[in-house]
């Protein structure tokens, strides 16, 4: 059964700065769900023509959607867990477009410039992750949070 939209959501209610009450995220969920997409994104990205769009537009935008989640986090030690989530996402797209890459050498019709490409998406979903958890972690407006 597929999960709702509550699932990605804690029953933990928090009041919020305009006198509600707003669920916080459950992380665990948000990063299997961003995975999952960014996933199938790269994948199908290789097998149809516009892989641009599929293979790098979409897990980067997944990337920058999760990091948007995370910076409203009030709570130190989460950023600090959610950041490295972040990097570990982008590092795992590298992955999954390092293994779709290897496989299309694997075919007899293979091209190196389709395979160059892939590499290409795969360094860049890493260098965005690691530039996202970066941002999370070393530029916080006090040194207070940073501790």
């Amino acid at each position: 059964m597929p999960p709702n939209l509550t699932d990605f959501f804690t029953n933990k209610y928090e009041k919020s700065g305009f006198g509600q009450f707003t669920q916080r995220p459950n992380y665990k969920s948000i990063f299997g769900l961003t995975f999952y997409l960014g996933s199938i994104s790269i994948i199908l990205g290789s097998y149809f023509p516009f892989p641009k769009l599929l293979g790098i537009f979409f897990p980067v935008t997944i990337l920058f959607i999760y990091y948007w989640l995370i910076r409203y986090e009030k709570n130190a030690a989460k950023i600090e867990q959610a950041a490295d989530s972040i990097y570990y996402l982008g590092f795992l797209y590298t992955l999954v477009a390092l293994i779709v890459s290897l496989v299309a050498l694997s075919k007899n019709d293979y091209s190196l410039e389709g395979v160059g490409s892939r590499f290409g998406v795969a360094l860049i979903t890493t260098i965005i992750g690691l530039f996202l958890r970066v941002l999370l972690t070393n530029f916080r407006s006090s040194f207070e949070e940073k501790k």
